[in-house]
């Protein structure tokens, strides 16, 4: 399937909230619940109507929306990443990841952020990026929507930057095991002796 992705338009501000809400709402992973996902949509809309500091890809098919991506203009980070819920698993995601990441490229970015929700951050790691920790959102109605920020470098990596991300992501992986601790300890010794022998 072929889709265009280009600049969005203000005009279209309100179908783009349509359907960052299809996506959210109809999103069926355990990570969140059905109250969450209506918070997380309001929380959304109301970025996305106030934002006044991105800059908004839209992918198209045939001339209807299908999905859409954006950047922020004061930092490097990707704010948003919607695909129609009617149009998943065709791969637009993915163009729509490759599109605003080039934008990033372009804007002289090294490397690009994303607070990630529970459910889309395989997606990301499968293409790159690396838990640096967790965050949360705050809706306006004081609820916290637990998330994942991570970080891809849009340049090449030294060797010691991509051992240095997969000790991140062992880290982060060992924090939620019974003894996490003492395996940490062993693996952050033997990772030490690989880098410093």
């Amino acid at each position: 399937m072929s889709v265009t992705v280009r600049l969005g338009r203000h005009e279209e501000l309100e179908t783009l909230i349509e359907l960052q809400s299809a996506a959210i709402l109809q999103s069926r992973n355990p990570a969140y619940d059905a109250k969450q996902r209506q918070l997380v949509a309001q929380h959304q809309a109301a970025v996305r109507r106030s934002s006044l500091d991105e800059i908004i890809l839209v992918a198209e098919h045939n001339g209807q929306l299908v999905g859409f991506s954006s950047l922020l203009n004061h930092r490097p980070r990707i704010a948003a990443l919607y695909v129609h819920p009617q149009w998943w698993h065709q791969k637009i995601g993915s163009t729509l990841l490759k599109a605003v990441e080039d934008l990033a490229r372009r804007r002289h970015c090294k490397q690009v952020d994303v607070i990630s929700s529970l459910a889309a951050a395989t997606f990301y790691q499968q293409w790159g990026y690396c838990k640096l920790r967790n965050q949360s959102i705050s809706t306006r109605s004081r609820q916290r929507i637990p998330c994942e920020l991570l970080r891809k470098n849009l340049i090449p990596m030294t060797r010691l930057a991509t051992m240095q991300c997969r000790a991140g992501a062992i880290a982060a992986w060992l924090r939620f095991t019974t003894a996490g601790t003492i395996v940490a300890w062993i693996i952050l010794m033997a990772f030490l002796i690989l880098l410093l022998g």
